[in-house]
């Protein structure tokens, strides 16, 4: 029989108003946790209607979150522990690590200041998975600031078409602005419409994928062990967020996934945290996208699963062993976002009906619940 130690820490989640937060709030919630929540958003949140907050703050600026974290939890006699919920709250935590783990558990490498900002460049990471064995997208970065002849650039990469074009750093990089440029006079007239807004962005081959899959997990204390519970096969995407997963299954595995491979990535950096790896299939390659180092948005469908990362990340992080607890889904779930996928409804991408037949048989919804049922009223006032 599973033992479900109870965890003394406090847990601080920082991060915006999305349900990646709702998530792992409702996962450490649940585990009976005392849960803060420090988030960047507009006041309007629906993430802190959620019944596991104890206290909430909103903030306009970096240094009003260390001053919180500094004055309200530095002097706990177990250590708080920190999740950061998005990119910028990751940022954050990085820039500040030397100050913050004398006082705080959170995600790190090595507990490196700035070493986790380092490996969010999506070229650095592009070259990580390169040397691991991964296929990745043929691409270049362009620099707007060395660059002033953006057509002679494009000339001398001779990229194919399509292309995707995104922000650099996953920092200050919206989803918004990923586009895909189907030739050479659309690519370049989007990133004049770039210039000015980011200092570099990577161009790289559209790859047609024929499955796009999510691969979410923990790295342990001193990389003792890489969990991976199972593998997520995304089947619909944000009609205004591209690659935001919408509507998802999760198995056990996948037949052209090499876990090992993965496994032996994550141990040469270093890292302790939860991570989140976006790869797609095209004509029988398994392509490297992005990793990411905090939960993923569907990171809640994992714990409803039986798997809760979250809580076991905290487990290992305070040092309680975590050897007998189940780490692989026994069946295969089905996930929906369900305010961003009907968008896929309105925009005729998908039939009502359908939809309406793969809501009801869901097995999890990333923000509607029913044991914590404001977070979806809100959502749907505010909205």
């Amino acid at each position: 029989m599973i033992n479900y130690p109870a965890i003394p820490n406090k847990i601080i989640v920082v991060g915006g108003n999305h349900h990646n937060a709702l998530g792992i709030i409702r996962s450490l919630g649940e585990m009976g946790c005392k849960v803060f929540f420090i988030t960047k958003s507009n006041k309007k949140s629906f993430v802190s209607k959620s019944k596991f907050i104890t206290m909430d703050w909103y903030i306009e600026r970096e240094e009003e979150l260390i001053n919180i974290l500094m004055e309200e939890f530095s002097n706990e006699q177990s250590k708080p522990i920190i999740f950061p919920s998005d990119d910028d709250a990751i940022k954050m935590l990085d820039k500040y690590m030397r100050t913050l783990n004398k006082s705080f558990i959170l995600p790190n490498i090595k507990n490196k200041e700035k070493a986790i900002l380092k490996y969010m460049n999506k070229d650095t990471m592009t070259k990580l998975a390169l040397n691991h064995g991964f296929f990745v997208p043929v691409g270049c970065v362009l620099d707007f600031k060395k660059v002033n002849d953006i057509e002679a650039y494009l000339d001398k990469y001779h990229l194919k078409y399509p292309c995707i074009v995104k922000p650099l750093q996953s920092i200050g990089g919206s989803k918004k602005d990923i586009k895909i440029c189907n030739n050479f006079v659309e690519t370049k007239k989007y990133l004049y419409s770039l210039k000015g807004i980011y200092r570099e962005v990577i161009i790289q081959e559209y790859i047609e994928k024929e499955a796009e899959v999510g691969i979410q997990g923990i790295s342990t204390i001193n990389n003792k062990e890489i969990i991976i519970p199972g593998i997520i096969r995304k089947v619909r995407q944000s009609v205004l967020s591209l690659g935001s997963t919408t509507y998802a299954d999760i198995s056990v595995s996948h037949p052209s996934v090499d876990v090992d491979k993965i496994t032996t990535l994550m141990k040469s950096l270093g890292y302790n945290g939860i991570f989140d790896m976006e790869l797609i299939l095209s004509k029988g390659k398994l392509y490297f996208i992005e990793l990411n180092f905090r939960n993923g948005a569907y990171g809640y469908a994992l714990t409803k699963a039986g798997i809760n990362l979250p809580y076991l990340w905290c487990l290992d992080a305070i040092n309680i062993d975590i050897s007998n607890h189940i780490k692989k889904v026994g069946r295969k779930y089905t996930l929906m976002s369900e305010f961003a996928d009907f968008r896929n409804v309105i925009t005729k991408k998908l039939k009502f009906l359908k939809w309406l037949k793969q809501f009801i048989e869901a097995d999890v919804y990333l923000i509607l619940n029913k044991n914590d049922i404001k977070p979806f009223i809100y959502k749907l006032l505010y909205k």
